[in-house]
């Protein structure tokens, strides 16, 4: 419900429609929670919900159905369990190894004591970190802040 694409259309913002199509379960949410919501608003709402796949529209009241529904967002819920993983072990690794993914945060910089070797200290950047500042200053001097 709280999709950007997704969202305006289960809230009924869009206008009518007959139903949903996605490439796969896994693209109607990313968890079992999202996608049986998803699914059971669409039978609930006697709405049409295609998926690749599967062949023909998914009955949510046939158990068989409902079933293999369920499975499918359980496993997109693996997936993203998965790839969060994946992701939090690779920062990990990459800071603990000195390479940081992406650049630093605006009015950081990253230091590195030996040309092209591992990041040694992350300081301020003497010129952003100064932007920053002068912009926060002059918010807080604003009279109608937070007006």
């Amino acid at each position: 419900m709280t999709r950007p694409s997704l969202g305006p259309w289960l809230r009924d913002e869009k206008g009518p429609y007959d139903g949903l199509v996605a490439a796969a379960v896994d693209r109607l949410g990313r968890n079992v929670v999202d996608c049986l919501n998803t699914g059971y608003k669409m039978r609930d709402e006697k709405k049409m919900l295609v998926t690749y796949g599967h062949d023909g529209a998914w009955d949510l009241d046939d158990p068989a159905d409902e079933n293999r529904f369920t499975m499918e967002a359980w496993g997109a819920q693996m997936e993203l369990r998965a790839i969060q993983r994946r992701n939090r072990d690779a920062t990990v690794k990459t800071r603990a190894a000195g390479r940081p993914k992406g650049k630093p945060s605006y009015g950081f910089q990253y230091v590195r004591k030996v040309m092209g070797g591992k990041i040694d200290q992350v300081e301020l950047h003497p010129h952003a970190s100064d932007v920053l500042r002068n912009i926060a200053r002059r918010i807080l001097a604003d009279p109608d802040n937070g007006t």
